[in-house]
C-alpha cells in the first residue's frame, strides 16, 4: 500500500514538473505575450541565431561573396537591416535600416531650411522638442497656455505677461490631472537688432519664464517635462510697433504639432 501511495504521489511531482517546465522559457529568455522571445544569438540552442525574438536554424546564405541588395549588410552569412552607421563603411551611412552614401545638400557652412537639419549631408526633418507623442497627442488640454509678453529689449516680463503666465501656472495644475505631462516654450524676438543678439535674447526670456514657475509653483517643476527653443527672430512677422511687440514673447504650450516649427498664433 505504502508503495501505491509513493508511486502516485511520484507521477504527480513528475506532472508539476513537467507542466512547469512547459512554462519555462529556455535559459536568457523571456516570455512574451505566451511565448519565450530571444534576444541575442547567445539565448538560443548551438546551431541556432535569434531572429525578430525567435530562435531559427542557422543557414548561410551567399553574402558576403554576393553583396547583400537594397543597402542591406552581411551578418554571419544572412543580409539584415543595418543598426548602427559603423556597419556600413566610410563615406556611407545607416538610415531607416538601410545604407547609404553620405550627401552633399548641406554641411557647416550650408545651412538647411527651418524645421530640418544636416545628417551625413542630407537634410532631413528635425525632430524638434516638444513634439507630443503617443497617448498625449489624443489629450484635449482643459484650458489654454497664453503667450508671455516682454519689454523692449529685456528678459523682463510685462505686467500683462506677468498675469498670463499666473494663469498658465493654474491651467497646467488642471491639464495634469487629465494626464498631460510636458509643456514647450518657444522664445521669440521681434526682427530688428543682430541675429546673434536676438537668439541670446530669446534664451534669456525662457530662463526667466521657467525660473518664475519654480518660484510660482515649486511642484510642477517635478510633474511636467519642460523643454525650450530659442528661435529668435526666426518666426517674427512684426512690422511697426504694434506688430514687433506681438513678437517680443515666450510661446507657451503642451506640446507642438508634428512638423509644427514657429508657433500657429
Amino acid at each position: 500500500m505504502t508503495q501505491k501511495i509513493s508511486i502516485v504521489v511520484l507521477s504527480v511531482a513528475a506532472l508539476f514538473l513537467f507542466s512547469c517546465k512547459k512554462d519555462t522559457c529556455p535559459m536568457g529568455q523571456k516570455r512574451v505575450s505566451g511565448q519565450c522571445r530571444c534576444t541575442t544569438d547567445s539565448n538560443c540552442p548551438k546551431g541556432e541565431i535569434c531572429r525578430d525574438g525567435q530562435c531559427v536554424k542557422e543557414v548561410k546564405s551567399a553574402c558576403p561573396a554576393v553583396p547583400c541588395k537594397d543597402g542591406k549588410v552581411c551578418d554571419n552569412g544572412l543580409c539584415r537591416d543595418c543598426a548602427a552607421d559603423a556597419e556600413c563603411g566610410k563615406g556611407r551611412h545607416c538610415w531607416q535600416g538601410s545604407c547609404r552614401a553620405d550627401g552633399n545638400e548641406c554641411d557647416p557652412d550650408r545651412d538647411c531650411p527651418l524645421g530640418q537639419k544636416c545628417s551625413h549631408g542630407y537634410c532631413v526633418p528635425d525632430a524638434s522638442p516638444g513634439t507630443c507623442v503617443g497617448e498625449e497627442c489624443n489629450i484635449t488640454p482643459p484650458c489654454k497656455l497664453e503667450n508671455l509678453f516682454f519689454e523692449y529689449k529685456s528678459a523682463r516680463l510685462t505686467k500683462p505677461g506677468r498675469e498670463a503666465l499666473k494663469r498658465g501656472v493654474e491651467c497646467m495644475k488642471k491639464a495634469h490631472e487629465v494626464g498631460l505631462k510636458r509643456v514647450h516654450l518657444i522664445g521669440l524676438a521681434d526682427p530688428r537688432g543682430p541675429e546673434t543678439y536676438n537668439d541670446d535674447l530669446s534664451s534669456q526670456r525662457l530662463k526667466t519664464v521657467q525660473d518664475e514657475i519654480a518660484l510660482m509653483a515649486p511642484t510642477l517643476v517635478g510633474k511636467y517635462n519642460f523643454t525650450n527653443e530659442p528661435l529668435g527672430e526666426s518666426c517674427a512677422k512684426g512690422t511697426d510697433e504694434d506688430s514687433w511687440a506681438q513678437d517680443r514673447r515666450v510661446h507657451f504650450m503642451f506640446y507642438k504639432k508634428v512638423g509644427q516649427v514657429c508657433p500657429e498664433d
